[in-house]
């Protein structure tokens, strides 16, 4: 069973989301993605997304370390070595900060919300990269190894990582799909997000991509 085409969307793009540093040949590669919901008949603007480390990414932290806090102290001695390392010493990352209230995370929650809504009132999906750099090595200690973007230190944990506002907000279906190989070799994501619950448009999405610019490429191994 095939997909509707999306001739006729509009598609609302950012490079950054406001937030994050992104290597140059990460953002020349969305961009050529990018013309390809052009080539598919779709109408794409820029989003305006004012979204700052100082409050939307303070608030996930603080999120996330009351989720960890709260795993840690419903597993058994006995069962803690099998949770991921930066979850298991979770009081380790990103010391002083993570202190919002449940109440002021809501807060920002809500505003993201509000940016989103008006972004989701004129377009049918979202495309964002899905990772800002291709230095991460495979078995990288995220509490431990350093990530530089563009000359600047970002966290190990979320600050490549364009995916986690979206799990943030929940209900927003997201999907990342191949759009090219970066220079050294690594694969490189398109973000594609949707509406509230709305699956089948990001489904269809990444249906229409795949074809315009086909992931033919066998990596060597």
């Amino acid at each position: 069973e095939s997909f509707e085409a999306i001739e006729g969307w509009r598609v609302a793009v950012s490079e950054d989301l406001g937030l994050f540093k992104v290597e140059p040949e990460i953002r020349e590669t969305f961009r050529a993605a990018v013309e390809a919901f052009k080539e598919l008949g779709c109408a794409v603007e820029d989003a305006e997304i004012p979204w700052t480390m100082e409050r939307e990414y303070e608030a996930a932290i603080s999120g996330y370390k009351r989720d960890g806090e709260e795993l840690d102290r419903s597993l058994t001695e006995e069962k803690k070595p099998l949770v991921s390392s930066h979850l298991r010493d979770i009081d380790a990352w990103e010391p002083g900060r993570g202190q919002m209230t449940v109440e002021a995370v809501n807060e920002v929650r809500a505003g993201m919300w509000a940016t989103l809504s008006e972004i989701f009132g004129r377009c049918e999906v979202l495309l964002t990269p899905t990772t800002g750099t291709t230095q991460l090595a495979a078995d990288i200690e995220l509490l431990k190894d350093e990530v530089v973007i563009e000359g600047s230190k970002v966290d190990s944990v979320m600050g490549w990582a364009l995916c986690w506002p979206f799990n943030m907000l929940e209900r927003l279906p997201a999907i990342s799909v191949p759009m090219g190989r970066a220079s050294n070799g690594v694969p490189l994501g398109l973000q594609i997000i949707g509406r509230p619950y709305d699956e089948l448009a990001v489904f269809r999405a990444a249906a229409d991509f795949g074809p315009a610019r086909p992931w033919t490429e066998r990596p060597e191994l």
